[in-house]
């Protein structure tokens, strides 16, 4: 047990053949602000990439908001152009009906010598031009159709009143259907067909009582629009309503003066038929006149000549028409003259044109 202990170690403690050599504090302070250097740099960095990566975010942030607050702006200024045009719009509309009745008073034969213009501009080596007019109208006609004949190089030969055309001494061709049985080539639109279709639709709507502000009595084309509406009626079992007929001269004044007429009838209508955009122009400002609306306590049809000067645009809302064009209708009755003329006076046949209906704002569904 007296023997000697042995301890075995792996780790050699004999002094190393090559000993590293001593930092110095010198040298060891050196090495500190390197490294503080290195560390100060790789911060920098890393703090610059991070600020630069906030102030993307802070930029994209900033031009989102610019950009909807332009946007909200546009939207504004959009409103407001909007907004400046219906201003605009309405003002220009609530001129125009206070100048339209004085404008009619002042040309109220405008309908008449828009015809016979267009048929001049056809008509420039033609030896007659005749223009049938009732009889109250003939001194008019004549001083107004002869100064627009004079500014056309034409001479006015002769303007008759309506009876006797058959018998005149040349070929002629007449605007509307003759009455009292003449056998005159004339050039028509389907007037009769035309109001039936407009009271079938104010029938379709629930609409009963139906009134029409019509041209004269005496008128052909007067009388079928008043059979076209009865005809309406009778096919859908409705009684005959005379009383809510009105007649006279496709005036404002008289589309007014009517429609008050009819509204004071024991059973008022809740449409109207209007045989001229001048007349259902009327006809509205009587019914804003008793606190009615167009069309949710009074539906109207208006026929429309497309007189560029009276569109249905004109009334707010705009008119639901039953339309043919006057100015077409005058070219074609100067081709059906010159076509007379050419054979030597013989016959052409008559023209009777469709009046299609165009539905807009002014028709609704009856509320009664």
């Amino acid at each position: 047990m007296n023997a000697k202990a042995k301890f075995l170690f792996d780790q050699d403690f004999a002094p190393s053949a090559k000993a590293e050599k001593a930092v110095g504090a010198a040298e060891h302070a050196l090495m500190i602000a390197e490294a503080e250097g290195r560390g100060y740099q790789a911060g920098y960095a890393a703090g610059q990439q991070d600020t630069t990566a906030a102030a993307a975010q802070q930029t994209a942030a900033a031009f989102e908001h610019v950009g909807g607050t332009l946007e909200h702006f546009a939207r504004g200024v959009i409103a407001a152009e909007q907004r400046i045009e219906q201003e605009s719009i309405e003002l220009a509309l609530a001129v125009a009906r206070k100048l339209v009745p004085e404008l009619m008073l002042r040309q109220p034969f405008g309908e008449i010598e828009a015809l016979v213009t267009e048929c001049f501009r056809q008509l420039t080596s033609a030896p007659h031009v005749v223009v049938r007019v009732n009889d109250m109208l003939h001194e008019t006609a004549t001083a107004q159709l002869t100064e627009i004949a004079r500014t056309r190089s034409l001479a006015m030969q002769q303007l008759v009143a309506t009876s006797g055309i058959a018998d005149l001494a040349f070929p002629i061709v007449t605007h509307g259907r003759p009455l009292h049985g003449q056998n005159v080539p004339y050039l028509s639109i389907d007037n009769f067909g035309g109001f039936r279709r407009g009271a079938q639709h104010l029938v379709e709507l629930g609409h009963r009582r139906i009134g029409l502000v019509n041209g004269e009595a005496r008128q052909a084309y007067a009388q079928d629009r008043t059979q076209g509406l009865g005809a309406a009626l009778d096919e859908a079992g409705i009684d005959g309503a005379e009383h809510l007929v009105r007649y006279g001269p496709l005036t404002f004044t008289q589309g007014y003066q009517s429609t008050l007429s009819i509204l004071d009838e024991f059973q008022a209508p809740t449409a109207l038929l209007a045989s001229s955009i001048l007349v259902a122009l009327g006809a509205m400002k009587a019914l804003a006149e008793r606190g009615l609306r167009v069309p949710q306590d009074m539906s109207i049809v208006a026929h429309d000549d497309e007189v560029a000067a009276f569109p249905p645009s004109m009334a707010t809302p705009q008119l639901t028409t039953l339309n043919s064009s006057i100015r077409a209708a005058g070219a074609r009755i100067a081709e059906m003259a010159l076509e007379r003329i050419a054979s030597g006076g013989k016959p052409v046949p008559s023209e009777v044109w469709p009046v299609p209906l165009t539905v807009r704002g002014s028709t609704a569904p009856a509320v009664d």
